[in-house]
């Protein structure tokens, strides 16, 4: 049913408001990914609007606000019926959920597939071996482990799943059973949950049954709620989205629909920016000490600017031998080690500070502005400007992130992701 206007406030703000620019935003606001939303959709409302926005700001949202009238309606949609609502009134509705695929709506979202390849990636740069998938069957994290298992499947290893009694990947489904599945898997073992609050059990259930992390189960997500990463057991490592981009960009797709264009066919896919690296994941599971040791040098130094040289005066064997191991282990070499870790750096410093590029520069390990710009262009498919432009995240509270904090380099995702936003 639709509301009265008595009992709802976002119903007379819109009989208040005599505009043609009204627009629906359907966003529980109690979750940070749903804020960095609404930053976004604010943020084009101010630049091409200013659009009067109808919105419940209550969480979670009362049914009286599913049904707005307005001229264009953007969210996260779950309910086919309120789908079908705003479909009979013409209304055009842009999605920024990766549920509901069966309903074909106008979307953009994160890059879940691409997300699962980058958490592979951070899990095997470390050293492990073995890795494993464990979340829903649906939506956004089917896309997470379609990618993770891909991404083991390239680097050579095969990625073991849970499965419950009923043989889906929905731990709750069958609780009882996620303590032996994490004490039947070899060790050390890389583990990639669904989303954060799998993540968090996973490393609770590891602790529970006597298993350290992430010195034995070293665990990452994807989406990066931080405070439930924060407060588990072990701060959790998780991919993080940008999600004030992904918002603006569904409002630059609404604000198009609104004027007549067609929709998109294929979804809209927003990658993600780095890996939020903390304490679940902060160890190298490389057996060879030599190896190890390089690796930890230039993850503690790259920023200081040093070179290949450097890393042999401290790691003291043949010098052709390590390069020989390290591209073996890791697929590059000690040099490519050097760079990835001070871009990745940048990655993080550019969307999380207002620090000029000039000192991003010069705290990543670069003595000129303009080699880190044609660099960091190669590596990232972005100038430096653009990409904090396009990138820039507001934590919600203070973060503590790795100087190795990064999405690894990977391929593109096939289907989901945008060409130019190739992070390489």
């Amino acid at each position: 049913m639709f509301a009265t206007i008595e009992d709802n406030p976002v119903m007379q703000l819109a009989k208040r408001r005599k505009t043609e620019n009204h627009v629906g935003v359907l966003l529980d606001f109690g979750s940070t990914m749903a804020r960095e939303f609404a930053r976004g959709i604010m943020r084009y409302s101010r630049i091409h609007g200013p659009w009067v926005i109808l919105a419940d700001f209550r969480s979670p949202l009362s049914p009286a606000s599913l049904q707005l009238p307005c001229r264009g309606v953007i969210g996260m949609f779950y309910d086919p019926s309120v789908i079908a609502w705003y479909q009979k009134q013409s209304i055009p509705i842009v999605n920024l959920s990766s549920g509901m695929p069966e309903q074909n709506l106008p979307t953009v979202r994160a890059d879940n597939r691409l997300s699962g390849c980058i958490a592979a990636e951070h899990l095997i740069e470390r050293g492990f071996g073995h890795l494993a998938f464990i979340g829903k069957d649906d939506g956004a994290q089917q896309m997470r482990r379609e990618g993770f298992i891909d991404a083991a499947a390239q680097a050579g290893v095969r990625a073991q799943q849970f499965q419950n009694d009923a043989g889906g990947g929905d731990w709750s489904q069958s609780p009882g059973k996620l303590g032996p599945w994490l004490l039947s898997l070899p060790k050390p073992i890389g583990v990639m949950a669904g989303d954060e609050m799998t993540g968090w059990t996973v490393i609770g259930t590891s602790l529970d049954n006597g298993l350290e992390v992430p010195e034995e189960v070293a665990v990452i997500s994807a989406g990066n709620e931080e405070i439930v990463c924060e407060s588990s057991d072990v701060p959790l490592t998780s991919v993080l989205f940008p999600g004030e981009r992904i918002g603006f960009e569904g409002a630059t797709l609404l604000d198009r629909l609104m004027h007549g264009q067609s929709a998109p066919v294929e979804p809209l896919c927003i990658p993600p920016v780095y890996v939020a690296t903390r304490q679940s994941t902060d160890i190298l599971a490389i057996d060879d000490k030599d190896i190890a040791r390089a690796v930890r040098y230039i993850r503690e130094h790259a920023c200081n600017g040093i070179g290949v040289m450097d890393v042999m005066r401290d790691v003291p064997v043949d010098r052709r031998w390590l390069e020989r191991q390290f591209r073996k282990r890791l697929g590059r070499s000690l040099m490519e080690e050097i760079y990835r870790v001070r871009i990745n750096r940048a990655r993080m410093m550019l969307s999380e500070s207002e620090i000029p590029l000039p000192k991003v520069a010069e705290q990543c390990g670069f003595g000129q502005i303009k080699s880190f710009g044609l660099l960091f262009r190669q590596m990232t498919g972005w100038t430096p400007a653009a990409f904090r432009r396009n990138f820039r995240h507001r934590p919600q509270q203070p973060q503590y992130f790795s100087q190795t904090s990064d999405p690894g380099n990977h391929p593109p995702s096939t289907k989901e992701s945008i060409p130019t936003d190739r992070l390489t």
